[in-house]
């Protein structure tokens, strides 16, 4: 099925559906169709989980259910996403727009379901088990139309077809998986280190403990790496919270060091001459001259700290923050997502660290149950983020080690497509192609946001410029179109779709519908650096949700073609 967008005009199809109340075990109703194709509808099933029987269609759309649909699969041949859908029942009359394509869970195991779906398996054959079953993903587009008789809806009154960039899915999960609620459940006076790879949702859990926090007035700080990604976090943050006193304090690492430095000692953290790097070992001669043996030292403002892609801060951080009395730390890490190999933590790094702050609360006698041990280690192993041939590319670039376990792949039934190399001659004309083509799928999915990541600025300035120059038609108005460079003042907005332009390293801890990696050909790569590059390109496909794209230019030598895939099924082109 291609995706495709309703147009604007006088009449958008819809097909009406009149919804019962939901019901645990399924109910069986007519619909009426509106499609001017003459299709018709049989056998609808509307169903949902238990705990939200008898809600009405709105509550459930809102709440971000999946709405459920059976019959044949023939009957659906005609279901794209973008299509809308009336639902109706006595209480209220909503409008929504597939957003994902049909979802086949009869081919899938009970047990798989289970794991994609956070519920019990025993419930896979008793709600979902029926042949001819799908799924789909539903956004609201009218909350609270008044048309009781069911009329033909016209745009543009009722469905508001928003020009450009529109709001996509951007908020924290209403449900959480069986692993991911141990973790999030793990006592808050304690140090803990949460293992996973990418779309595990270990930065979702991160953020889960830091909201516990804030809504329980403890004071915390959730630090990350960089400033995009403390504001995505924020932003999120921001987008689920139903209380604005209640969001996150959060900060990058350094600059929350730097401060909390100034106020700890009086002076201005110590930096390494000529760059800018902390001192670590100026910091430690500094600390000890300000509390000598004996004097101690004051308790941080901060009583916990969660720190998010943990790998990435120097293992002196981690060290130093020990000795000035930081107990409860909650680090999320992913050991195969190292981009800065002189500057990282590495897994012993992290547990010998976090094995002290046990011993700041504990006396040396008490039991190993009690202080920092393997059971203060956890790992999340599926994959809630990708499609199953992006995670398929992302695994081929995957180096493995005992703390580097990539993630379960997730269901090979959720439709997606294989991702693409696409090839230019490196030609004004053939490069304007490209930008187009991106347009036109920014344009005909405007609820998507297409992360386009570039291997250095002058890259990312060139197709910043191409985008921006670009003629061509579009359905909508032109997309929203961002350019991210470090230290910009104005930061994006991951909450709408459109594209987003970055360079490659700054993607960590970020998520976009579609990943294009542009001018793959501009990545150094040799024999030293072969790893560092797979792991660069392991965290760069892993941000993607359902489509991965590469662009190269074959006029100039492609170095990093020796870590590429040669399996068509992983990378086709």
């Amino acid at each position: 099925m291609t995706p495709s967008t309703p147009q604007t005009g006088t009449t958008l199809a819809v097909k009406t559906i009149q919804l019962q109340p939901a019901m645990r075990t399924s109910q069986r109703f007519k619909g009426s169709d509106s499609w001017n194709d003459g299709s018709i509808f049989k056998n609808i099933v509307y169903k949902t989980r238990k705990g939200l029987e008898n809600r009405t269609s709105l509550e459930l759309i809102r709440s971000g259910e999946r709405t459920a649909f059976s019959s044949d699969s023939l009957e659906y041949s005609d279901v794209h996403v973008g299509d809308l859908f009336r639902l109706t029942n006595r209480t209220d009359n909503v409008t929504v727009r597939i957003t994902e394509q049909p979802y086949p869970t009869e081919l899938i195991s009970a047990d798989e379901w289970s794991a994609f779906e956070g519920l019990d398996p025993s419930l896979h054959g008793a709600l979902f088990g029926q042949k001819g079953y799908f799924q789909f993903r539903f956004e609201l587009v009218n909350p609270s139309p008044i048309d009781p008789k069911w009329k033909p809806i016209n745009g543009p009154t009722l469905v508001t077809q928003i020009g450009g960039s529109q709001p996509r899915r951007f908020r924290l999960p209403d449900k959480t998986t069986m692993e991911q609620d141990f973790a999030l459940d793990l006592p808050e006076t304690a140090s803990y280190l949460l293992l996973g790879g990418p779309g595990t949702g270990k930065s979702v859990i991160a953020l889960l403990r830091a909201r516990r926090l804030a809504r329980k007035r403890h004071p915390h700080k959730f630090l990350a790496f960089n400033q995009l990604l403390v504001h995505a976090s924020k932003n999120l943050d921001a987008k689920t919270a139903n209380n604005l006193n209640m969001t996150i304090r959060a900060d990058t690492w350094i600059a929350w060091f730097r401060s909390t430095w100034r106020n700890l000692v009086g002076t201005a953290c110590p930096h390494r001459e000529h760059v800018f790097q902390i001192d670590w070992s100026a910091v430690r001669f500094q600390l000890d001259a300000k509390f000598p043996r004996g004097v101690a030292i004051p308790k941080p403002n901060e009583s916990y700290l969660v720190i998010d892609e943990g790998q990435d801060m120097p293992k002196d951080f981690y060290e130093i923050l020990v000795e000035m009395g930081y107990e409860n730390i909650f680090v999320v890490a992913d050991f195969n997502q190292i981009l800065h190999q002189d500057s990282n933590s590495n897994y012993p790094d992290l547990c010998n660290a976090l094995e002290k702050t046990a011993s700041l609360r504990f006396s040396a006698s008490a039991s190993s149950k009690e202080r920092f041990t393997v059971e203060h280690v956890v790992q999340l192993t599926y994959n809630h983020r990708n499609s199953y041939p992006v995670a398929q590319l992302a695994r081929s670039f995957h180096i493995t080690s005992p703390q580097n376990v990539p993630p379960n792949l997730p269901l090979t039934t959720r439709t997606a497509e294989v991702p693409v190399l696409e090839k230019y001659d490196g030609s004004e004309p053939e490069f304007l192609k490209i930008i187009r083509r991106i347009l036109l799928t920014a344009d005909s999915a405007p609820t998507k946001l297409i992360g386009v990541l570039c291997p250095d600025n002058e890259v990312r300035q060139r197709y910043k410029q191409a985008f921006e120059k670009a003629v061509l038609s579009l359905s909508n108005e032109k997309p929203r179109i961002d350019s991210y460079a470090k230290d910009d003042r104005v930061l994006p907005d991951f909450a709408f779709g459109g594209i987003i332009l970055l360079n490659a390293q700054a993607c960590k801890g970020l998520e976009f519908d579609y990943v294009v990696i542009a001018d793959i050909d501009q990545f150094k790569c040799w024999p030293a650096i072969e790893d560092e590059r797979r792991m660069l390109f392991y965290v760069m496909v892993s941000r993607a949700i359902e489509r991965v794209i590469m662009i190269q230019n074959t006029a100039n030598p492609c170095p990093v073609s020796v870590i590429l895939p040669t399996d068509k099924n992983l990378l086709r082109g």
